[in-house]
């Protein structure tokens, strides 16, 4: 009987203990995000979560990774994650409208990893300013890889020449023809006149002889 009640005893005290013991095995569950999971957004500044206990702070948000991206699989961001207890936070501005995804990896008190993802859609204001979109997850303390566009090739300028006039100071241009019509016309005229006055001697020889 006595073998039979410590038997009872033990195991009555190993249940009391794993139940005691039942929240340090535990880890720790995502609560909340902002913005929430298939929320629309119009005005955002952060991205952020919330878990059922405190987070594991190493100081410089280490462990710790928010991956912001659109439709297009563009990144946005600093890459720079801010612990505060239970909840870690990301400075973020977003680009155009459409919809996001937040992709996170946190760390628990314990140790313990928590990694998932959550959507919403962002819808700003027609006014609102376009964050920069990078190629690769931006890491805090480095320049992020920007988005490449490709810009418009400029059109093509065209130029009119402006004719210059004679009397111009700035590369005077002066325009033959009226004077070579001139000097032809007074060419023609004095050999009309010496034909005339030839024949007009030639007359007054004949006359006299």
């Amino acid at each position: 009987m006595k073998i039979i009640r410590v038997g009872a005893i033990v195991s009555a005290g190993f249940v009391l203990a794993v139940v005691a013991s039942g929240p340090a095995f535990a880890h720790a569950a995502l609560t909340t995000t902002s913005p929430a999971n298939g929320s629309e957004s119009s005005d955002l500044t952060e991205v952020s979560l919330t878990a059922n206990e405190d987070l594991l702070d190493l100081g410089d948000g280490k462990g710790f990774d928010f991956a912001v991206t659109d439709s297009d699989g563009h990144f946005y961001g600093d890459g720079c994650v801010i612990i505060d207890g239970a909840t870690a936070s990301m400075p973020v501005q977003l680009g155009v409208a459409g919809e996001y995804t937040v992709a996170y990896r946190v760390v628990s008190a314990d140790g313990h990893a928590i990694d998932g993802s959550w959507s919403f859609t962002y819808s700003p204001a027609p006014d609102a300013v376009v964050g920069e979109a990078y190629l690769e997850l931006p890491v805090c303390g480095q320049t992020p890889t920007p988005l490449v566009t490709t810009e418009p090739e400029p059109e093509p300028t065209v130029t009119t020449a402006i004719p210059i006039r004679a009397g111009d100071k700035q590369g005077t241009a002066i325009d033959f023809a009226p004077i070579i019509g001139i000097a032809t016309t007074l060419v023609v005229g004095a050999a009309i006149w010496l034909l005339m006055r030839s024949l007009g001697k030639r007359d007054s020889e004949d006359h006299l002889s």
